[in-house]
C-alpha cells in the first residue's frame, strides 16, 4: 500500500510539473500552422509588450525614488518649518524688550 502511494504522488508531481512546463509559451508554439503575417503580427505585439512591460519597471523604479525623495524634503520642510517658528519666536522676543525699553524712556 505504501509502494502504491508513493507511485502515485511521483506520478502527480510527474504530471503538474509536465503541464506547468508545457504551458509556457503557448501562443508561440502553437503557430506552426499560422500564415507568416499573423506570425510576424504576434512576434511584434510580444516585442511591443517586453518593451512597455521595461518601461513599466523603469517607471516603477524612478516612482521608488522620488518616493524617498518626497520623504526626506517633507522632514526637511517640516525641519525648516519648526526653525522658523523659532525664530519668529525669538524675534518676537526682542521686538518686546525693545518695545519695554522704549517705553521706560518715554
Amino acid at each position: 500500500m505504501k509502494l502504491f502511494v508513493i507511485l502515485l504522488n511521483c506520478s502527480l508531481i510527474t504530471l503538474i510539473l509536465y503541464n506547468l512546463l508545457s504551458k509556457t509559451d503557448s501562443i508561440i508554439e502553437n503557430l506552426e500552422g499560422c500564415p507568416a503575417d499573423k506570425k510576424n503580427a504576434i512576434y511584434r505585439q510580444k516585442a511591443l509588450l517586453d518593451r512597455l512591460f521595461s518601461e513599466l519597471q523603469t517607471l516603477k523604479t524612478e516612482v521608488d525614488n522620488m518616493d524617498t525623495n518626497v520623504k526626506s524634503n517633507k522632514r526637511k520642510i517640516k525641519s525648516n518649518s519648526q526653525n522658523t517658528k523659532a525664530v519668529s519666536s525669538d524675534i518676537d522676543d526682542e521686538k518686546n524688550k525693545k518695545m519695554d525699553e522704549l517705553n521706560d524712556i518715554s
